[in-house]
Order: structure tokens, then sequence, then C-alpha cells
């Protein structure tokens, strides 16, 4: 972590490691700035066939809906920020 610049928050819950990771950078001579998101989840150990089956099937609705509740949050912290601005 960089104070300031750069967090990562890391849960994990059974063999699934999920790690959020924010960077800020100024622009513009810091008239604004940069907010840089990741997201990843990633499982440890021997994937059984049932289950490498579930995150085919699952997998992708549960990228959808982290997508849209991320998106959500930037849109939030963007409308607060510009409200700070004022």
């Amino acid at each position: 972590n960089v104070p300031l610049r750069r967090t990562v928050t890391e849960a994990v819950d059974g063999s699934t490691t999920y790690r959020t990771t924010v960077v800020l950078e100024s622009l513009d001579n810091a008239v604004a700035t940069l907010v840089t998101l990741t997201f990843t989840a990633t499982t440890e150990g021997d994937q059984t066939g049932l289950r490498r089956l579930a995150l085919r099937v699952i997998g992708p609705l549960g990228l959808k809906l982290t997508e849209k509740s991320i998106r959500t949050e930037l849109d939030d912290i963007a409308a607060a920020a510009e409200q700070l601005a004022r």
C-alpha cells in the first residue's frame, strides 16, 4: 500500500481469495483524480468437476453483479467528489 495513492483490501472465504485494489492518480496538476479499481477472485486447490461446472455457469453472473455494484460505488464517489468541488 502507498498511503493516499494505493490501497489493497483482501478477504478470504473458504478456498477463494478476493482482492480489491484502488489506485488514485493526480491529473491536470491535481485538478482531477483518476480512480482505478481492480477486483479479482482466485480459487486455490484442486477443483472438482462439479465445482468447475458451477463456476462456469455462475461465474459470469457473479461477474456482472460485481461489475454493476462497483460501477455504482464509483458513480457515488464521483458525485460526492463533484459536490466537494463546488
